[in-house]
Parts: C-alpha cells; sequence; structure tokens
C-alpha cells in the first residue's frame, strides 16, 4: 500500500512505518485491466495493509465491507472499481511474528491465487 514510507527504528513492522504516501489502487486498478484480485499480507491495525487500503477506499468514496473469513482464515471481501469487481483477500502475514505453520500459510495463499 505505501508508495512512500519513511522506518522508524530501521523496522519493518508495520507499526514503525510512517506512511508519506499511498499507492494510488484506485488508478492501478482503472489502468491494468487485468487486475481481478487483491491480496492484502496483513490485517492487523490501522497501519497494516487491511488498514491503509481501507483509508485509501475511503478517501476515494468507494464502499468497502470488512473481509469475512473463510474456511482457511483468509478474509475475503468484494470491491466495485469503475463497473469492474475486484475480489480481495486478506490471508495472516508472512510475518515470523504470525504463529501459524508453514503448511497452514501455504494453505492460506494458495487459496488466495486460485
Amino acid at each position: 500500500m505505501h508508495k512512500i514510507c519513511y522506518r522508524y527504528n530501521k523496522s519493518s513492522d508495520d507499526e514503525d512505518l510512517h506512511n508519506i504516501e499511498l499507492n494510488n489502487i484506485t488508478k492501478l486498478v482503472t489502468e491494468h485491466l487485468n487486475i481481478t484480485k487483491i491480496i492484502l499480507t496483513s490485517r492487523s491495525g490501522a497501519k497494516s495493509a487491511l488498514g491503509l487500503f481501507q483509508k485509501h477506499l475511503i478517501q476515494q468514496k468507494i464502499p468497502f465491507e470488512l473481509p469475512l473469513l473463510n474456511e482457511v482464515n483468509v478474509g475475503v471481501s468484494k470491491i466495485q472499481i469503475n463497473g469492474r469487481t475486484i475480489d480481495i483477500f486478506v490471508p495472516l502475514s508472512t510475518s515470523p511474528k504470525v504463529e501459524i505453520s508453514q503448511k497452514e500459510l501455504v494453505n492460506m495463499y494458495r487459496k488466495c491465487f486460485v
């Protein structure tokens, strides 16, 4: 989600990233018609990919329902941009801080890409 950000404490933790400018996801989806899904790789907190995505959609006045968890714990939702439906997937982060087995994580991401 970040186009430009500043890292506090030389850390990539969401809470240590200070946003300077967000990517314009609406523009990217409009310019690239082959984009049919967006996968957000973190979902906890205002500075997570999901939190920043929600902020962007609010700024663009695009309605968004919070993702509902599916059978493998992936958040799933949809948005409409210029008459196109874009699927939104929000699996758990691949960060080592997330306590999940590699097998479960691979299964989550596999569901996002199918």
